[in-house]
């Protein structure tokens, strides 16, 4: 699942300054980025300028000032909205602080009816993710719950003309991408696969959220490991992993390798898990997810045993034995 490419319309919004926010960022990224024909695109639709540009009349001028100061005031509106989601689900959390969440909501209710709709959202993601281990079920409900909510997004009165038709596309796409993982954790492949293809098509309705593209893409490619369609996972990590360098996201590619390379051990093609398992380790950051690191050199040694590189295997035992020694 490639990213979507920039088409005329992108490029003519663009060019009248009237994106912002996640929009803006994906134009950026794909116009600046290794895709061909998103670079195409930009020199084919946008204007050439002139061989010489004369300096702007007074009313052109005005004219311009009056598009920047439009700009700047959508920026700080969507700024402010922004902030006030952030502190909303700063109150969600601050409701939870302290003890596991148990799978009663009934606490946050009354915060709950008070913050913007992504607040309550988001944390549902957050509440659902928690469970996945300790209560696939629980982990379940909470995800239906978020889709529930992104479904009917708008109409409390704190919600009422706060968000754009494509914003609320991008909140649904999450919602099914979450609910399809929560699908795969309980075995439901199929019912996994159909709320991915509904966030497909979501995120062709919204914004354009890169991240939101790259969790599809990791969901998916967690559901073909899951089915063992091995090689087609492995295809899908390897551009989860470019679609994550061009956002940036180093760690989040390392990620992508690290997950390609269990697969590759998994489908036995161990040299080749070696590699992805070791650049993917040197490229994410370990204080940010120490379980993905122990995860990883586990895996790793176990492909290194598979290659028949036991000195290797041998050393990286050790060396992890005597970091935890003196931890």
């Amino acid at each position: 699942m490639d990213h979507s490419h920039l088409t005329v319309d992108d490029v003519a919004l663009f060019v009248a300054g009237r994106l912002d926010g996640s929009a803006l960022q994906r134009v950026l990224r794909q116009a600046t980025g290794d895709c061909r024909r998103c670079r195409e695109m930009l020199r084919f639709a946008a204007p050439r300028p002139a061989a010489a540009t004369p300096n702007p009349t007074a009313e052109e001028a005005a004219a311009l000032d009056a598009v920047f100061k439009r700009v700047e005031a959508g920026l700080g509106r969507h700024l402010a909205l922004r902030a006030e989601e952030e502190a909303g689900l700063a109150r969600l959390r601050a409701k939870g602080a302290g003890t596991p969440f148990d799978g009663d909501y009934r606490r946050f209710r009354r915060v709950a009816r008070t913050v913007p709709g992504r607040s309550r959202i988001e944390h549902l993601f957050e509440l659902s993710y928690e469970m996945r281990y300790r209560d696939p079920e629980a982990m379940w409900l909470l995800a239906l719950g978020a889709a529930a909510a992104a479904d009917n997004l708008g109409a409390l009165p704190i919600d009422q003309g706060r968000y754009s038709p494509a914003q609320k596309a991008d909140l649904r796409a999450r919602a099914q991408i979450e609910l399809a993982n929560a699908h795969r954790l309980r075995h439901s492949f199929d019912l996994a696969e159909d709320c991915l293809e509904e966030a497909a098509g979501l995120i062709e309705e919204g914004t354009g959220d890169l991240h939101t593209e790259g969790r599809l893409m990791d969901v998916y490619a967690s559901l073909l490991m899951d089915r063992r369609s091995l090689a087609e996972a492995i295809d899908v990590l390897a551009k989860l992993q470019r679609h994550y360098l061009a956002c940036g996201e180093t760690h989040l590619a390392g990620r992508a390798l690290i997950k390609q390379g269990t697969a590759l051990h998994a489908d036995r093609r161990h040299p080749e898990a070696v590699a992805a398992l070791r650049e993917g380790l040197a490229a994410i950051e370990p204080a940010a997810d120490p379980t993905l690191v122990a995860t990883a050199q586990h895996t790793l040694v176990l492909a290194l045993v598979e290659a028949g590189c036991f000195h290797e295997a041998g050393d990286l035992l050790l060396k992890n034995g005597l970091r935890q020694a003196v931890a």
